[in-house]
């Protein structure tokens, strides 16, 4: 039987790589994001390692990568401007987002109803 070719795990610092520093080079922004220097934007998250999935941090990139989700950020840095901290948004008034949600089906119907056809009388 043939063997098959045995594939090859990407390292954790490559994904990250490929997320960031290249995914800007394609874009042809990388003069200006990608990566955390002075003079770049910069979008950041912070995360709580605290947790015990996080706690040996031995290998920092592979332990995020593996094991950390979005239970675990703490903020959100866009720009300069922090966005969401310690579980609430800075920016978004949270409760007439929900509300306006709410209410948008309703408007939706409310318009597509005066276009709908009308059903044929019966003859």
């Amino acid at each position: 039987m043939p063997s098959r070719p045995r594939s090859e795990a990407a390292a954790a610092g490559d994904i990250i790589d490929m997320a960031t520093i290249e995914a800007a080079s394609v874009l042809g922004i990388d003069d200006i994001a990608g990566s955390l220097e002075p003079g770049k934007a910069a979008d950041i998250v912070v995360l709580d390692g605290s947790g015990p999935h996080l706690m040996s941090m031995q290998h920092l990139s592979s332990e995020l990568l593996r094991h950390a989700s979005r239970a675990e950020v703490t903020s959100t840095i866009v720009a300069g401007k922090v966005l969401y901290s310690n579980g609430a948004f800075t920016t978004i008034d949270i409760d007439r987002l929900r509300g306006e949600a709410r209410a948008g089906p309703d408007h939706v119907r409310e318009i597509v109803a005066g276009r709908r056809y009308k059903p044929l009388p019966q003859w």
